[in-house]
């Protein structure tokens, strides 16, 4: 029996970098052992404003994925031209000091021109392209992930134009709901815009799956636990890869603890995980906002698949703390626990920590396995 098809259309696919591209990925790639061919339509390098780019995750591609890619108009691109690559913004604004006069006038812009972001101009060449993809490729499922949401609003036209398509939206991240929705400086009127499309989206997709990723932005509120670990009475240090905010930086200087601090920047998938094998205790903080309470991130799974202790910082019934439960591979405290939170940090140094083996269910093999029995579900 032939295998079923659906089209993926995601703007972040290699070689993007980031975790943004990680998810469809990999699903990609194991689909194909559960009878479902995936066919993915993207933007072309060429006219994309990647903030980062991993061609590593090029060798995650299999030869035999059909992969479609189009022209784009970019803001971002002409941005990163004037101001340097560096200084377009990554999610979170993690690289960006927000309390500029520049820093909110171009937070200012992007909220409210560009509804709902700044790569919504991918859209007029990937709408024609997912229409004629679709007919050729004899395709009934469309997934669309975000961010960037503006993806989603390809599945919305193409719903709308053909009823019968069965229309998945993926929500890596939260839209309005971001923790960091408010750093964008919306006026009334372009929230109620934003509004209205992402509960359109919500209401005319088939399904709505969800995994929030995640940085180390300031809405995190991350210093309370580096003061808490400038208490512990070892010898320690911490690793950090990926984007962090410059006023974290700042204050492991002010604090005197640069030689603490091992920052190595943006590096690839590879060389993310090799130094996360490195530690003895994995830190995983989640931003310290409502909005924010159940969400996870998806370097979550990663640290529950390496088998080493993971210290949560969140909610203790959110989803994270759920996670790490189920497999019993850590412990999660809010930020006022201090004498907890370093009682069990010394735990873990002196080798005592003990953790569970149910990791399986949350291998990306298994997560496949499931999302393929709900792609057929989505036909019954």
């Amino acid at each position: 029996m032939a295998a079923k098809k659906v089209l993926i259309i995601t703007y972040y696919w290699p070689p993007a970098g980031g975790a943004g591209v990680q998810r469809w990925l990999k699903m990609a790639k194991y689909l194909p052992e559960f009878g479902i061919e995936p066919v993915v339509l993207t933007v072309d390098e060429s006219y994309a404003s990647y903030p980062v780019v991993d061609r590593s995750f090029l060798e995650d591609v299999a030869a035999t994925t059909k992969v479609y890619r189009t022209r784009s108009f970019e803001p971002l691109r002409i941005y990163g031209k004037l101001f340097g690559k560096k200084k377009v913004p990554y999610s979170g604004f993690t690289n960006v000091n927000t309390g500029t006069l520049g820093s909110k006038l171009s937070r200012w812009v992007r909220g409210n021109f560009f509804i709902p972001d700044a790569r919504k101009g991918w859209n007029r060449y990937a709408l024609p392209k997912a229409a004629e993809i679709i007919k050729r490729e004899n395709i009934d499922t469309v997934i669309t992930t975000g961010p960037p949401h503006s993806t989603h609003l390809i599945g919305l036209a193409l719903k709308s134009k053909k009823p019968s398509i069965k229309w998945i939206a993926d929500f890596r991240d939260p839209w309005t709901d971001i923790y960091y929705y408010e750093d964008l400086l919306h006026s009334e009127r372009s929230k109620a815009k934003d509004l209205k499309l992402e509960k359109m989206v919500l209401s005319q997709s088939d399904l709505v799956l969800s995994v929030y990723t995640g940085t180390i932005a300031p809405s995190y509120n991350s210093i309370p636990i580096f003061e808490i670990l400038k208490r512990i009475s070892f010898k320690w240090k911490l690793t950090f890869a990926g984007s962090i905010s410059p006023d974290i930086l700042e204050w492991f200087k002010q604090a005197g603890l640069d030689a603490n601090l091992d920052y190595r920047g943006y590096v690839d998938h590879k060389q993310a995980l090799t130094i996360l094998q490195e530690g003895d205790l994995l830190l995983h903080i989640l931003p310290d906002t409502e909005k924010n309470k159940y969400g996870t991130t998806g370097k979550l799974f990663e640290y529950i698949g390496s088998g080493i202790p993971i210290l949560n910082i969140g909610p203790k019934r959110g989803d994270a703390a759920k996670f790490i439960a189920d497999a019993g591979c850590g412990k999660t405290f809010t930020r006022d626990e201090e004498v907890n939170i370093i009682h069990f940090i010394n735990w873990v140094n002196q080798g005592e920590a003990s953790l569970g083996t149910d990791i399986g269910k949350f291998s990306r093999r298994k997560i496949t396995q499931d999302l393929a029995d709900l792609f057929r579900n989505t036909d019954s």
